[in-house]
């Protein structure tokens, strides 16, 4: 499962969402591919 934001989209309750449906479903990797917004921010909030 990958998430990320880009510089052209950033919708971080979206990336966590996605996370915990990943989490939800069995996903054994998450993979954070963003490259654009607050980068902390939006790991902090994915763990």
């Amino acid at each position: 499962m990958n998430i990320g934001t880009s510089t052209l989209y950033q919708n971080i309750d979206e990336e966590v969402s996605k996370a915990k449906i990943a989490i939800t479903y069995g996903a054994d990797t998450i993979m954070d591919l963003s490259d654009g917004g607050d980068l902390n921010l939006i790991r902090e909030k994915s763990y």
